[in-house]
């Protein structure tokens, strides 16, 4: 199936057995911005190829005297292809990068991991122990409880902006950084 808009625009194109609540997402959209008649850039009105949700983001909250924390959430790929997560940014820090824990030699270390994959229709969990995004050079200590911003870059999926929540995790020692 196809959706159409009013100048004849091919928006999007469905399976209509797999991707049928994305269709009816999407018309309302293509409906909602051209009755509104602001919004002149039709790319952000159609999913895109690769649609990533992010789910369950949040933060390990960490002393005042630490400048590095890591985050955690899951990715959702809602679409027929995979996507790549290629960054991870915040104004909360200087720099953000994904790692994994490895095991070597019996002792856990951690190493960078780039240009991660989301497998299509499928998730990519980023959650203590193995994958994370480590948060470096934090500008100024969150609280438990306050949301940082995430913006994560995907290859196809392009922005995804999330909140993640700060907080505590005394279980959950990330020392070893």
């Amino acid at each position: 199936m196809f959706l159409i808009d009013q100048k004849g625009r091919l928006r999007g194109h469905y399976k209509i057995a797999t991707q049928f609540n994305r269709l009816l997402e999407d018309a309302q959209k293509l409906v909602f911005f051209n009755d509104k008649k602001e919004h002149e850039n039709h790319s952000e009105l159609m999913a895109s190829k690769s649609k990533v949700e992010v789910k369950g983001a949040w933060l390990r909250a960490l002393p005042p005297t630490m400048n590095t924390t890591a985050a955690y959430m899951t990715l959702k790929n809602n679409s027929e292809e995979k996507d790549q997560l290629l960054s991870i940014h915040t104004p909360l820090a200087n720099k953000v990068e994904v790692h994994d824990s490895v095991m070597k030699d019996g002792m856990m270390f951690m190493q960078r991991a780039d240009n991660l994959s989301v497998p299509a229709n499928g998730t990519l969990r980023l959650a203590p122990r193995g994958l994370h995004a480590m948060v470096m050079g934090i500008k100024q200590t969150p609280k438990v409880g306050e949301s940082v911003p995430l913006i994560l870059t995907f290859k196809n999926a392009g922005e995804v902006k999330v909140n993640a929540e700060v907080k505590k995790s005394a279980a959950l020692d990330h020392s070893h950084h």
